[in-house]
C-alpha cells in the first residue's frame, strides 16, 4: 500500500507540473485546449468489423474488440505516444470514448469485469502509470463495467515494441500471475484491455493464465490493431 501510495502522490505531482508549465495542446494539430482536439479525433477512422471471434484460432479467446487500425490513423498514433511516452494521460478520457464504439456493435456479456494487462512495478513507477489501467478506468466509467485488477506482472519483460514475432510470444512466456486479493468468481466474464495489439502475444500470455485459474469467458479489447 504504500508504495502504491507513493506511485499515486508521484504520478498526481507529475501531472500537475506539466499543466501548470505545459498547457495542453492536441498532440496532432497542436491545436491549444486539449491533448486530442474534436478535429482530430474526427479523422479517426473506424474498421468495419471492430470484433473478430476466436482470434487465436483455439478457443483461448472468444473475441476481440478493436475499433481502429494503427497505421492508418496517423492522429490516433500520436495520441498513444502522447500518452506512453510524454505521460499526457489526459487523452486517455478521449481514447476510451473510441474504445467503446466497438462495444455498442456487439457489447459484451453481462457481468463482464474489465481487466488492464498490468505493467511491471518498475516500468509503472518509472512512467507513474499504466496506460492500460487509465483507458480501463475511463471505459469502466462509460460502460458501468467494473474493474478488476486480477492480474501482475512478475517478469520486468523487454519492450514488445522492439521484437519480431516469435520474439514476442517467448518473451510474454509466464509473464503473468493471478492476484488473488482482486480475483472475481471464475464465472466472471473476463474482459482484458491494452492500448494495442499486434501478435497477441500479450493477450495470449494473460489469458492463459487466467485460464489456469479457471475462468472460461475471456475477450480482449484494444485501441488498434498494428
Amino acid at each position: 500500500m504504500p508504495y502504491r501510495l507513493g506511485m499515486d502522490i508521484f504520478s498526481s505531482i507529475n501531472h500537475y507540473l506539466a499543466k501548470l508549465f505545459f498547457p495542453p495542446a492536441c498532440v496532432s494539430c497542436k491545436t491549444e485546449g486539449s491533448f486530442l482536439c474534436e478535429a482530430c479525433i474526427g479523422k479517426i477512422s473506424l474498421m468495419k468489423n471492430m470484433r473478430r471471434e476466436n482470434p487465436l484460432k483455439d478457443g483461448l479467446i472468444q473475441a476481440i474488440y478493436t475499433p481502429c487500425d494503427y497505421h492508418s490513423n496517423r492522429p490516433l498514433q500520436k495520441a498513444l505516444h502522447g500518452l506512453k511516452y510524454n505521460y499526457y494521460k489526459d487523452v486517455s478520457t478521449s481514447l476510451a470514448e473510441i474504445l467503446q464504439k466497438s462495444f455498442r456493435v456487439n457489447p459484451p456479456p453481462p457481468g463482464t469485469h474489465l481487466v488492464p494487462i498490468p505493467l511491471h512495478k518498475r516500468r509503472e513507477a518509472f512512467r507513474g502509470f499504466n496506460q492500460a489501467e487509465l483507458l480501463a478506468e475511463h471505459l469502466s466509467w462509460l460502460t458501468k463495467y467494473p474493474i478488476s485488477n486480477v492480474l501482475k506482472r512478475e517478469i520486468n519483460t523487454a519492450s514488445q515494441a522492439t521484437l519480431n514475432k516469435e520474439q514476442r510470444q517467448e518473451n510474454m512466456k509466464n509473464a503473468f500471475e493471478i492476484n488473488l486479493e482482486n480475483a472475481p468468481p471464475k464465472n466472471t466474464p473476463i474482459m482484458l484491455v491494452d492500448d494495442v495489439c499486434t501478435t497477441l502475444s500479450t493477450f495470449k500470455s494473460a489469458a492463459q493464465t487466467l485460464q489456469k485459474h479457471g475462468y472460461r469467458i475471456i475477450l480482449c479489447t484494444a485501441l488498434a490493431q498494428a
